[in-house]
This record gives structure tokens, C-alpha cells and sequence, in this order.
């Protein structure tokens, strides 16, 4: 048995515990990685060992036992070959998690790979390119960043079946939220909140992405094209009693959508009435200058919103006499009536909060308090998804153009909140 490690890891060590049987194969490193401590273990039950099964447990609980007593905060992986052996007892006894679920040799899962953090990585099974029965397994770590909103003509379709959202309250349920309870950094706080979010949406929640061209007329959402797209896929392939069960099905989407937008008109002006009469019969398309650049855009409307600066020093006087606490409950009911709204920079969906308020209304309360009473906001806050809309049919200039921003959804809960508080 042996390690690869790549060349940008410069800090490991290979770990030396007392060992009870010198045949039995269990192989320990130490790496650390971003100011992060793993314990990874290389295992390798023979079918025919010359010990016996309660030698190989015996080392291995040994092992972890001195890992856990002696290293706090640290992430451990025991991976390799473990054949028909009983390996319960680190789920049972070390609370790990063996991610791989997938057949590895013949018709059982031999390979297995267990962690402590199973939210943080994505294991997945194929084909080996050497010459072996057994499959290759490949634990990628999850890299979420802040920003995961698509470009303008890509959407995410997501399957929010009940099962699937049960399965997203089952993971938030029991997650502990340690890693934003116990931080105290405002930042770091929220980025790790986020990333869980992220995480646990990707393994609960299947995503298809879809393309919307300019072209499609506004009744054309996300889901009516993958609709679409699936109904073509279908007369393709000659299934047309099929494709035409899925063009109902299409229609009566349509015309839902068609009368919800027409009923929000009836309580409008004349002004808002005639523009969306003049957007159904409009022969040309908005014309956008050429020489007039996103950076261009950006330093405009940061230089025509920017005010004053505050005085901190106030600002932090005030949060520590700021005696506002928002309840537990207070917060549920909020996330429970969000509204279908857009994402910000962190691509935390509504329906998320909405769906998910009784799991998430401990950890956003906690967000939400921590803020107030530090005096502080993240800086993913202060950043928002500007869209420039033309006041004019041909826009000559930056000042032709409207910004249209979107913050986050928590961000926007604050605001209304403290805003009612004040």
C-alpha cells in the first residue's frame, strides 16, 4: 500500500501507531491543508489474511482512539479494500459515514470510503484504467463558491418533489451547524453556512441546467423549455401518443402562468397597463451600444450610489447597546411566507427558505442576532447582482441605464426586519 500525494501539499507525515499484528495492512497520514488537520487511513483486509478479522478491528479502533483523544477539530478518511469484512463499528462507534454506494466488485461493495465530514466531498465509482476486477473510487471535495449564479441564458431546473425535499429536511435536521455556531468571524461564519446550503442542495436535490434563448417569449420559464425539450426528444424517437400527453401538460402551464401575470395587472395603472400591452406587440428588440461596457457600468453606478461614508465607531457603540433579539419563532414564520424572488450572490433559492423554514430557523436566527449585536453584516451582503435596464428605446450613454440590484434573500430579511424593529 502506498500514498500519491501532489506536490502542492507540503505539510504531511506519515503517522506511527503501536501496532498489535505486523500483518495487518492499515497505513496512516497526517496531512494538513488549508490550516486543516486530515488523518487519512489506507486499508486493505485480505481475503485470506494470516490474522484474524478481530485483529484488524482491534488495530483500527486503537488507531482512531488515539486519533480522537489526542487531535481536536480534524477531519478523518478511512478508506481502501475492506472484502466481507463487519465495518459497522466505525458508523456505530466513531460516527462515520461511508459514502460509496455504488457496486465496486461483482455484486458488493467492497471499497468503501468513510469520513467524518461527509457533506464536504462528492465520491463517485467508474472503471479502473488497470488491469483489476475491482472499480476505482474518487473523492472529490466539494469547492462552493459564494458565487454559483449561472449567466443569463442558463437556468437550473430544480426537482422539488416531496421525496427530494424531504430528503434536504431530513440532512438539515440532523446537521450540526458546528462550523457556524462555533466560529466568531462574521465572514467565515456565513461562507460556511452557505457552502453547507450548497452542499447538501447538490446531493438532495437534483438540478438539470437548461438554456433560454433571447428570443423566448416570457411564458417560456426554465421549466416549460426542459419541458419542450423533452416533448422534441420524444417525437424523435417516434413516441407521439407520449409527446402529446406532455404538450397538455405544457399548455395548461402556459396558461397558468399567462393568467397570473394578466390578473397582477388588474390593480395597476394606465402607465403599467399600456407597457405591458407595448411589450406584447412591440416589433423590435431593445438596442444595446456596443461601446458602452460592463466596467464602464459598474464604475458609473458606483460612483452615483455611493453617499457618505458611516462613522463606525457609532455604528459599534449602538450594536452593543442594541438590545434587539429576534425570535426563533419569529424568524420560521418569516422564512415560511418568502415569496418567489431571485437569488443573490450567495444562490440561495426562495424555495429553500421556504420549504426548509423549521430546519433553518435556529441557524438563520443565530446568523441573524450575531449580526445585529456585532454591528457587523458580511461582505457578500454589501455585493449585488446589478442588471442595467434601458430608460430609453436606444441608449447612448451609462446614464441611459437603470440598475436593477438583488441581494441576497437573508440580506433583504434583515432589512425589513430591523427597518419594522426601528
Amino acid at each position: 500500500m502506498c500514498f500519491y500525494i501532489r506536490n502542492v501539499i507540503y505539510f504531511f507525515e506519515e503517522c506511527a501507531f503501536p501496532s498489535f499484528n505486523s500483518c495487518v495492512k492499515i497505513l496512516w497520514i497526517r496531512v494538513t491543508y488549508n490550516s486543516s488537520p486530515y488523518f487519512i487511513a489506507c486499508c486493505y483486509f485480505l481475503p485470506n489474511p494470516r490474522h484474524t478479522a478481530d485483529d484488524f478491528v482491534r488495530q483500527l479502533q486503537s488507531d482512531l482512539d488515539s486519533i480522537m483523544c489526542n487531535s481536536d477539530c480534524c477531519t478523518v478518511i478511512v478508506t481502501g479494500d475492506f472484502n466481507r469484512l463487519d465495518t459497522s463499528f466505525l458508523e456505530h462507534g466513531y460516527g462515520l459515514t461511508q459514502c460509496v454506494h455504488d457496486i465496486t466488485h461483482a455484486k458488493s461493495i467492497l471499497d468503501k470510503f468513510f469520513c467524518s465530514h461527509p457533506f464536504e466531498y462528492r465520491v463517485t465509482v467508474f472503471k479502473s484504467c488497470h488491469k483489476t476486477k475491482h472499480k476505482a473510487i474518487l473523492a472529490t471535495g466539494y469547492q462552493v463558491p459564494c458565487k454559483m449564479q449561472p449567466s443569463s441564458r442558463k437556468k437550473f431546473v430544480f426537482d422539488l418533489r416531496a421525496s427530494n425535499i424531504d430528503t434536504l429536511r431530513y440532512y438539515l435536521n440532523n446537521c450540526s451547524w458546528n462550523n457556524v455556531y462555533d466560529c466568531t468571524d462574521i465572514n467565515e461564519k456565513f461562507r460556511n453556512f452557505v457552502e453547507t446550503l450548497l452542499v447538501l442542495m447538490s446531493r438532495c436535490i437534483p438540478a438539470r441546467v437548461v438554456r433560454l434563448g433571447r428570443k423566448d417569449p416570457s411564458f417560456v420559464s426554465p421549466l416549460v423549455r426542459m419541458l419542450l425539450n423533452k416533448r422534441r426528444i420524444l417525437r424523435r424517437r417516434g413516441k407521439f401518443l407520449e409527446a402529446d400527453v406532455l404538450a397538455d401538460k405544457i399548455n395548461v402551464i402556459i396558461q397558468r402562468k399567462q393568467s397570473e401575470s394578466l390578473s397582477n395587472l388588474t390593480s395597476q395603472s394606465t402607465r403599467k397597463l399600456w407597457a405591458a400591452v407595448n411589450t406584447k406587440y412591440s416589433g423590435h428588440d431593445s438596442y444595446i451600444s456596443n461601446h458602452i461596457s460592463a466596467d464602464c457600468l459598474n464604475e458609473f453606478f458606483a460612483k452615483i450610489s455611493t453617499g457618505e461614508h458611516p462613522n463606525l465607531e457609532i455604528y459599534y457603540s449602538s450594536a452593543a447597546k442594541c438590545d434587539l433579539e429576534i425570535s426563533e419563532c419569529h424568524i420560521e414564520s418569516i422564512l415560511r411566507r418568502v415569496k418567489r424572488t431571485s437569488s443573490g450572490w450567495d444562490a440561495l433559492p426562495s424555495w429553500l427558505f421556504k420549504k426548509c423554514s423549521v430546519e433553518l430557523a435556529s441557524v438563520v436566527t443565530h446568523l441573524l442576532n450575531f449580526s445585529i449585536t456585532a454591528g457587523q453584516i458580511p461582505d457578500i451582503w454589501r455585493t449585488a447582482i446589478v442588471t442595467p435596464i434601458p430608460k430609453v428605446l436606444q441608449p447612448g450613454g451609462c446614464s441611459d441605464y437603470r440598475p436593477i440590484s438583488v441581494t441576497p434573500i437573508l440580506s433583504r430579511i434583515t432589512e425589513r426586519i430591523i427597518a419594522q424593529r426601528l
